[in-house]
């Protein structure tokens, strides 16, 4: 009974620590397996690696990377790298930087999971030999005074990382990082990139060249020589400066803008030499070439001085100096002789007015183009000029009235035109004066306001009668001009 008690005590023992024994690692379906490394680029510091890993649907891995060193089978005593916790069945990759160029490494994949470390088939490599990277250098655009843009493209990584890039320049040539003026700093990695150059000195030559560099060595591209632009002074010359009364008219010319737009020319004056624009001046547009400028409310019988000047974002240039004398304080007076007839009208300012020439211009001429309306013409005092102008552009007609007065020169002067309406009424109150007039009508500039088309005004002499004549009919002309 005593030994039946005994037994009966030990079979309780063991069957207690056998139900206490953790399970065994599961097999078969349920392990994990995990393939054999791949190597999916080689650079001389760096490499990518990939895997997979399946846990049979069973068992939850805690954790999985990869481990590598020069020796074979290596583990996570050594150099490895952790991706965590994988969440499910699949492929994973790494990418591994600090290796030695021109190396052997061997290398396994592994995961974990509650029970174990479980490690892939051993792959093996042989990291690269690492060398200067290879870059080219693009071309310099875009030259200003004190910058360009240039750039460059890593054609190699010379295989390792390019840790930086861009380009750099000097003055004296063979330019490198070290004797370089300056650099520019464009990012990482291969491909190309663009360089903004800043903060050079205008009119100066550079020498640049683009740059990378990786863990081994600085790569260099071509050398690309540039100069700067330059801007100077624009070139203005003062053609003449004519006084009339209290004016003055000038010409010049900006025959070189200096390498930047001129902004501002004109002509500046003084009593004194060497005028600028902080005394009296004109602006007169912008750019090159010829201009004209008028001088006003200049002091009768005074000598000025005058020269051109142009501007541009380098400064002020002046052309050459003129010198010259307003004419003097001048009288007028109707009936007198002057510049080629008799003056027959003064305005208010008693220094402008109207001449008539001395004799008429013909005795039978038409003031041309019958039912067609030249348009725009008026009767006040002072538009009869532009009325000729209008009436020889408008109609082609020869030996019409207005055509014989803007063809004329006679005693020295060219610019006669046909009087308007009120121009030609003056002629008639001042008929005794002016002298030469026959008894019949004169032709005006002025078309008709009521039939312009087919009429224009006239004014009878000696009895100052106005009509609208018909344009085809043949009247007297008498051409006038101004002072």
């Amino acid at each position: 009974m005593r030994q039946t008690t005994i037994i009966s005590f030990f079979l309780l023992i063991l069957l207690t620590i056998s139900c206490l024994k953790e399970p065994d690692a599961p097999g078969g379906s349920n392990k994990i397996v995990i393939s054999v490394t791949t190597i999916d680029t080689i650079k001389a510091t760096w490499t990518v690696v990939k895997s997979s890993v399946s846990n049979g649907g069973y068992n939850s891995i805690t954790d999985h990377g990869f481990c590598w060193g020069t020796n074979p089978l290596p583990d996570l005593a050594g150099s490895s790298e952790s991706l965590r916790e994988f969440q499910k069945d699949g492929q994973f990759s790494s990418k591994l930087t600090g290796l030695l160029p021109s190396t052997k490494y061997y290398i396994r994949a592994y995961a974990k999971d509650n029970n174990s470390v479980n490690y892939g088939n051993q792959s093996e490599f042989t990291t690269l030999v690492l060398t200067a990277p290879q870059i080219n250098t693009t071309d310099v655009t875009n030259i200003s005074l004190t910058s360009v843009q240039c750039g460059g493209d890593v054609m190699s990584d010379g295989g390792g990382t390019i840790l930086t890039r861009g380009v750099c320049w000097n003055s004296a040539g063979s330019p490198t990082l070290t004797n370089c003026l300056n650099k520019t700093l464009d990012g990482t990695g291969s491909g190309s990139f663009v360089s903004q150059v800043a903060g050079l000195t205008r009119g100066t030559t550079y020498y640049l060249t683009a740059y990378a560099t990786n863990e081994k060595d600085t790569g260099f591209g071509e050398v690309k020589t540039f100069t700067t632009l330059t801007i100077f002074y624009p070139t203005v010359f003062t053609s003449y400066a004519t006084p009339i009364d209290s004016s003055a008219q000038c010409e010049s010319n900006v025959s070189n803008d200096g390498g930047a737009p001129v902004t501002s020319r004109g002509v500046c004056w003084s009593v004194s030499m060497n005028p600028t624009i902080n005394n009296m001046h004109t602006v007169d547009g912008v750019g090159t070439g010829w201009f004209n400028s008028n001088i006003t409310n200049l002091v009768p019988n005074t000598q000025y001085y005058v020269r051109a000047y142009a501007t541009n974002s380098e400064g002020t240039a002046y052309g050459n100096e003129l010198i010259f004398t307003t004419l003097p304080t001048q009288t007028y007076h109707i009936g007198q002789n002057f510049a080629g007839g008799i003056i027959f009208y003064i305005d208010s300012t008693g220094l402008h007015g109207l001449i008539a020439a001395p004799t008429d211009q013909s005795i039978a001429a038409q003031w041309g183009c019958s039912s067609k309306t030249i348009g725009g013409t008026s009767t006040g005092i002072g538009s009869g000029q532009a009325n000729t102008t209008r009436i020889v552009n408008g109609c082609s007609t020869a030996g019409i009235a207005a055509r014989i007065c803007d063809d004329l020169f006679m005693n020295g002067y060219g610019d006669w035109f046909l009087p308007s309406q009120d121009e030609l009424n003056q002629m008639y109150l001042q008929q005794n004066v002016i002298g030469g007039f026959t008894s019949g009508f004169y032709w005006s500039s002025s078309e008709s306001t009521f039939n312009p088309s087919t009429s224009a005004y006239l004014q009878g002499f000696p009895g100052g009668n106005q009509y609208g004549g018909r344009k085809y009919d043949t009247y007297h002309v008498r051409a006038i001009r101004a002072f």
